[in-house]
């Protein structure tokens, strides 16, 4: 008799299985609001009944898809750290290549799955300690491998990386028209880079953006009065 318990137990979580991906899916090519118990199970080819037997009602399912998928990126991301940032003799370049690459790499499923998680922990309190405890460990994890390099301001650059992967991830999703790899390979050169500045640093730079800001408001009021316009020193 065990054996046929077993069995049936595994049959079971293969269900269940399939119906959390199909929901995960549904959810990010219609959007998680939009996800009915029969597209569930239609998708994930069971009777109807088999949602209701598993999940209580449609949105603890998709919750739960969108919990997995959730968990299934902080899987990728480990899978890229191991590859690339833990190996300390591997070039700052290589790294981003990497990087860039396990993020490209995603799907579009994956990625709205992604997407329709924010959303839905803007709408369910229950899902916001989840959501931001995600998103910490993603910015505590760059800032780790940033700090073993020496970097000043980890912890800000992490918090920034962290971000401009996820904004990347929804200028994918909207197929905004530009080169997404060149553009998130120079993003996170700039964030890397910025990291390793000190304090004195960062207001010598900034300095130059106010004396530039300066320069071309000065030289509007000039021409504004009908004044020649300096030559640029």
């Amino acid at each position: 008799m065990a054996p046929r318990v077993k069995a049936h137990r595994a049959s079971a979580q293969r269900r269940r299985a399939a119906l959390l991906e199909a929901a995960a899916e549904l959810s990010a090519e219609i959007g998680a609001g939009a996800v009915t118990h029969r597209a569930v199970a239609a998708r994930a080819g069971v009777p109807l009944s088999t949602t209701s037997y598993f999940f209580s009602s449609i949105d603890e399912l998709v919750t739960e898809a969108l919990r997995l998928g959730a968990t299934e990126r902080v899987s990728d991301f480990d899978a890229a750290e191991r590859a690339a940032v833990l190996a300390v003799d591997v070039p700052i370049n290589d790294v981003i290549d990497a990087v860039v690459d396990q993020a490209l790499a995603a799907s579009r499923n994956a990625e709205g799955s992604q997407v329709e998680y924010y959303l839905a922990a803007g709408r369910q309190p229950e899902l916001q300690p989840e959501a931001s405890a995600t998103v910490q460990r993603f910015a505590e994890r760059v800032a780790g491998q940033l700090q073993r390099t020496g970097a000043i301001r980890a912890e800000e650059a992490g918090w920034a990386i962290t971000a401009l992967g996820d904004g990347a991830m929804l200028h994918r999703l909207a197929q905004v028209d530009i080169d997404h790899r060149a553009r998130l390979s120079a993003g996170l050169r700039v964030l890397v880079a910025a990291a390793m500045l000190d304090d004195d640093e960062i207001d010598e730079l900034l300095s130059r953006y106010d004396k530039v800001s300066t320069e071309i408001v000065e030289e509007a009021a000039s021409a504004a009065d009908g004044q020649p316009v300096p030559a640029p020193a």
